[in-house]
């Protein structure tokens, strides 16, 4: 059964956020990431993608998890200005009590948005 779970909040300027899904209470595999970035990011805001088993996030610094995009990439984020970019990814997560993290950092001297989905596959 395909979910598709929103992330969406703001990021302060010179400032950085994590935003955490609610508890997945079953096997699941991720597969698909979403990123809007809306005109004016110019690049300056990052985004990372965390699977953690908790549902902390700092006020600094990453969450705790594992990066999902740290395996293959020659960064472990995405950077975009006025663009959608879609991940395909197949993380299989086989135990209970999962969390989906987004991290954001912005180098700006604005505020900016924050909006991405990940789909997941329900076991």
């Amino acid at each position: 059964m395909l979910r598709t779970l929103p992330f969406v909040g703001t990021v302060a300027a010179a400032g950085e956020t994590t935003l955490v899904s609610k508890r997945i209470g079953a096997p699941f595999m991720l597969r698909r990431i979403a990123v809007s970035f809306a005109p004016g990011c110019e690049g300056l805001v990052q985004l990372r993608f965390f699977l953690g088993m908790d549902p902390s996030s700092t006020a600094s610094g990453y969450p705790s998890g594992t990066n999902l995009l740290q395996d293959l990439g020659q960064v472990d984020y995405v950077i975009g200005d006025d663009r959608r970019i879609v991940l395909e990814r197949e993380v299989d997560v086989d135990w209970y009590g999962a969390y989906l993290k987004v991290h954001a950092t912005n180098a700006d001297a604005f505020e900016h948005t924050v909006d991405v989905t990940m789909t997941i596959d329900l076991a």
